[in-house]
């Protein structure tokens, strides 16, 4: 799928959270959005899911976002968030079903097709292992793990994730970019928020900069992550 923005402007009191933002991730692409705190990059994100009063398009595949339904848009492209709490004892397997409430009908999840989903989730992201283990006693690696198989048993081909790595350690990081480049590579055009440019010259195909509600610039990891753009995108 290949997502674009255009001309995305959001405005809070007066202020321009983000100022005429435009993109376009390709298919199959693994892409990282890169800034200083408030930048406006989670905004951003919001604002491609339709969260967001914005002027300005969301394209999926040249379709505009806006014209569809909150139901329609989540059947097309998932949010996995930075963090994430439950207050009761939800299995793995509820976890993720839950990604299937866009295609509910009456509030029922009992189709053939929503267990074949749910099924293959847990499969992409090799946690099947998990589904009768609760959510909440899981480690940290599990969890983002869980969330990312949420948004795949959405059915949508784009996922956004809002710093993904923030709070796994080293190992549970290369596992989580091993899997997301996986995922790439079976079709998925996935655009990660982080904080972390050195790695990202590693891991990403594109990278996006912001600062200040505006992109400043968008290319692929290696013209973008250069040690020059990084310093002017962090400086003070």
């Amino acid at each position: 799928m290949t997502l674009a923005a255009r001309h995305l402007t959001c405005k809070r009191d007066h202020r321009l959270v983000l100022d005429n933002v435009s993109f376009t991730i390709g298919d199959g692409v693994l892409a990282c959005l890169l800034g200083p705190n408030g930048a406006g990059k989670t905004t951003l994100l919001r604002a491609v899911l339709g969260l967001e009063k914005v002027e300005g398009k969301v394209l999926l595949n040249g379709e505009d976002l806006s014209v569809l339904s909150p139901r329609e848009t989540a059947r097309r492209i998932a949010y996995v968030p930075q963090t994430h709490s439950v207050a009761f004892a939800y299995t793995v397997e509820d976890m993720v079903a839950m990604g299937r409430l866009s295609h509910a009908r009456f509030g029922l999840l009992a189709g053939q097709g929503d267990q074949e989903a749910v099924a293959e989730a847990l499969h992409l992201m090799n946690i099947a292992h998990l589904a009768g283990r609760a959510y909440a006693q899981l480690s940290g690696g599990e969890q983002q793990a869980v969330l990312i198989a949420r948004a795949l048993a959405q059915g949508g081909r784009t996922l956004l994730l809002d710093e993904p790595a923030s709070a796994l350690d080293f190992g549970q990081q290369k596992r989580l970019w091993t899997r997301l480049r996986e995922l790439v590579g079976a079709g998925y055009t996935i655009l990660c928020t982080t904080h972390d440019p050195l790695k990202a010259r590693q891991i990403f195909d594109e990278a996006l900069l912001m600062r200040r509600g505006r992109l400043t610039d968008i290319g692929s990891a290696s013209d973008v992550l250069t040690d020059g753009k990084i310093e002017a995108l962090y400086a003070s």
